[in-house]
């Protein structure tokens, strides 16, 4: 019986993955991550030709849609492989370790001819992808559109002590939802005659927020055990299950809608734009140039002091006063009111505080959902932790959390001086009375060989190469006797092993390979294999650096100590309070956080 159950589910896994990307989607972004590494990152042309080979080597074709694809783009594609793997003649420059010259060799005829046919399937994908609107598991996965009465449990569940809800069948239709990653709506029939909702994401690694669903079941546990723990305080969690390093299950949260979606409703039932405040800002630095009137740029190039003006001016020009007006109207009774906008004002503390422990970045609109039935404040997508957000090269951010003028408004007359202030102070104590638990989850969480590769990256693409900066290498320089003692205090207490090799979080493949092809053009070259061999060492190096650097700085904010001095709650709380409403800092961050809500 337990293999038929490891046999299901392994069955629901890989076809799970088959459909949360398609093989032209990998293609597509693939080959666009290639690109970018051969022509963006410093001629990375290891790294390309690793993930071109990684492409070339996929599994055979089985279902109808990837046979069409092979029969399609199958023949260019191989064309394009055999340009790739023809080896050059040897350089007539030699490098000054006489290894080939890379920069000479990429001008060569060979990847120029690869890269034209590369880029010509590339452009009829980009065409093509958008057209798929929904999937049909009886033609995208057969297998998993015939299953029926599993032996496996509804994912997110199991639970120990109940019997379990099973799988009874796979809704046949997944919508695909218009957005940048194209993740699916899939919906699984269970035993309990009941339909449970999941996006299912791919071309992203969700380990990470797996990782911060245990931590927020921590946190919840400590509150409910506070003195005087009404049962308000908590933060609302929702399955995350991994399936492979670049897809998995998220539970569909139900009867939530996110902040952005509400203010644009709201905005378009009163004929308002929707990006008022930010049309506002940008006619004032116009001067006057309407062709300037939609260029960022114009608004970017202006010194602080003109930000602030400017900011001020185009909030004072309008009322934010969205979610306040929301929150009143989608209220059957003044009662009602007062316990959503008292669970609204609530939820947004406790994640303020646990949020900013955690170093939790990109909390622009659309990742910050309200709850229709109680006012609660749900967060979503946990892919920038420990303020890799605020080390970006450009927009970087400079506040804490979210707290701008729309969920200051929302909290009526008092504000951030009642019931959020005395939440915030009373969630950050239980947080730093229990700092020794929350320390010990977080170095497992930061020191985890699954995951911990996301430091290197942050997540906005203009962001460096963390690899090779000035900043980096100072790290690495100044935390290396940290790092010693960090690894032998590991050693002594059986903790992880710090060696790992990091996994490009762009690279939309079902495995990783070291080193390319042997038949490659420059795989098969020493001097590649060293160059790759000693970026990843770098990269390690790098990464445990880092590491050091984030546990300090979670262990500085867990003793109030973030800003040089030591601050009692109260004073920790009202400084970051004051972080979070400047508008020196708002004015700086990147239009698309939407700092003017």
């Amino acid at each position: 019986m337990r293999r038929a159950w490891g046999e299901q589910a392994i069955l629901v896994a890989q076809e799970l993955i088959r459909v949360a990307v398609l093989w032209n989607e990998l293609w597509f972004q693939g080959l666009e991550e290639a690109s970018r590494r051969f022509y963006y990152e410093k001629k990375d042309i290891p790294g390309c030709v690793a993930i071109l080979n990684q492409l070339h080597n996929m599994e055979t074709p089985e279902t109808l849609p990837e046979k069409e694809f092979v029969a399609k783009y199958g023949a260019e594609l191989k064309t394009a492989y055999t340009h790739l793997r023809v080896r050059p003649p040897a350089p007539a420059i030699p490098s000054a370790h006489g290894l080939p010259n890379f920069e000479q060799e990429r001008s060569g005829p060979y990847l120029t001819q690869a890269w034209e046919i590369y880029t010509r399937v590339w452009r009829k994908l980009r065409t093509e992808i958008p057209a798929l609107a929904q999937l049909d598991l009886t033609t995208h996965s057969p297998r998993l559109a015939e299953v029926t009465n599993l032996k496996i449990a509804v994912p997110g569940t199991y639970q120990p002590d109940k019997e379990p809800i099973c799988i009874q069948s796979f809704d046949l239709i997944l919508p695909i939802i218009a957005s940048k990653q194209r993740p699916r709506r899939l919906t699984i029939n269970g035993s309990d005659q009941h339909s449970y909702q999941y996006l299912l994401k791919g071309h992203e690694d969700i380990r990470q927020d797996e990782r911060v669903m245990q931590l927020f079941g921590l946190v919840n546990t400590l509150l409910a055990g506070a003195p005087a723990h009404n049962g308000d305080l908590f933060i609302r969690q929702y399955p995350v299950i991994p399936l492979s390093p670049n897809s998995g299950l998220i539970g569909w949260v139900q009867g939530n809608d996110t902040f952005h979606q509400l203010v644009k409703t709201y905005r378009a039932e009163r004929k308002l734009k929707v990006d008022e405040e930010h049309r506002l800002i940008l006619r004032q630095c116009a001067d006057e140039n309407e062709e300037a009137l939609n260029q960022q740029k114009a608004y970017d190039v202006l010194t602080l002091l003109q930000k602030v003006e400017i900011f001020n001016n185009a909030l004072a020009a309008t009322a934010g006063r969205d979610i306040y007006d929301l929150l009143w109207l989608r209220s059957q009774t003044a009662e009602v009111w007062l316990e959503r906008r008292t669970c609204f004002t609530q939820s947004l503390a406790v994640m303020s505080m646990v949020g900013h422990i955690l170093g939790l970045g990109d909390r622009h609109p659309s990742n910050l959902m309200l709850d229709r039935a109680t006012g609660k404040v749900v967060h979503i997508d946990f892919g920038d932790c420990f303020e890799v957000a605020m080390e970006r090269e450009k927009h970087a951010e400079k506040v804490p959390f979210r707290l701008t003028r729309m969920l200051v408004n929302a909290m009526e007359i008092s504000g951030i001086e009642g019931s959020f202030r005395l939440t915030c102070e009373k969630v950050m104590g239980i947080i730093r009375e229990n700092k020794g638990s929350i320390m010990a989850m977080l170095e497992a969480f930061v020191y985890d060989p699954l995951i911990n590769w996301r430091l290197l990256r942050p997540s906005a693409p203009e962001g460096p190469d963390l690899g090779q900066t000035e900043e980096n290498t100072a790290l690495l320089d100044s935390t290396r006797q940290q790092q010693q003692q960090q690894q032998q205090q590991q050693a002594a207490g059986g903790a992880a092993s710090q060696q790992v090799v990091p996994v490009p979080n762009a690279v939309p493949v079902r495995a990783w390979q070291d080193q390319p092809d042997e038949g490659s053009s420059m795989g098969s070259d020493a001097a590649t294999h060293s160059e790759f061999a000693g970026r990843q060492t770098m990269e390690e190096e790098v990464l445990n650096a880092k590491a050091v650097h984030v546990c300090e700085r979670v262990r500085k904010k867990l003793a109030g100590k973030e800003f040089g001095e030591q601050l009692s709650v109260p004073d920790q709380v009202d400084r970051l309070i004051e972080e979070a409403i400047s508008h020196e800092n708002l004015c700086q961050l990147f239009v698309g956080w939407c700092p003017f809500w």
